[in-house]
């Protein structure tokens, strides 16, 4: 007997039923009183939040990353900031995908900063859009370590020069 290939639906429905799942035994785990955490809780508390990042980046069927995000994603991963996509998937509504990149500052960077991080999050939406496309969405929010309050940067390519002029 073989096991037939799923179908993009099946995909989305049990991708949906582990993110239920795992995310149920996250919160059963962040409920234990910290003193009592094993080291077996924190190792398998790690391990579902890992796999939990890893399906919320898996974006829909007929889906991608939009090639702004994607390059973004790769600018920073190569110097060594955090990068972080989630795709938000409702049935009845359009999907959309947030992507954060940030990192924060070193020891000798906080000295004089009234900020300890460089965070940026921005947002992909398929409202009004052909099926499978998705466009920049909203502000792009951020904080830096000069102005660690949320404000608007204007572009994505305002996010890579911050990136570059971080090092």
């Amino acid at each position: 007997m073989t096991t037939p290939t799923p179908t993009p639906a099946h995909r989305t429905d049990a991708i949906t039923a582990e993110i239920t799942r795992l995310s149920h035994q996250a919160a059963v785990l962040r409920h234990i009183d910290p003193a009592e955490r094993t080291d077996a809780d924190r190792t398998r508390f790690a391990e579902i939040t890992a796999r939990l990042r890893a399906l919320v980046a898996v974006p829909p069927p007929g889906y991608a990353l939009p090639k702004a995000a994607a390059d973004l994603i790769a600018y920073a991963d190569a110097r060594k900031w955090v990068a972080d996509v989630h795709w938000f998937v409702t049935a009845g509504a359009d999907p959309f995908v947030k992507v954060r990149v940030g990192r924060a500052l070193s020891g000798a960077e906080a000295a004089g900063r009234r900020g300890n991080a460089w965070t940026y999050a921005l947002c992909w939406h398929a409202r009004g859009c052909a099926p499978g496309r998705v466009r920049l969405f909203g502000p792009i929010l951020a904080t830096t370590p000069d102005n660690p309050a949320m404000h608007n940067v204007p572009t994505v390519a305002a996010v890579i020069r911050a990136i570059s002029d971080s090092r």
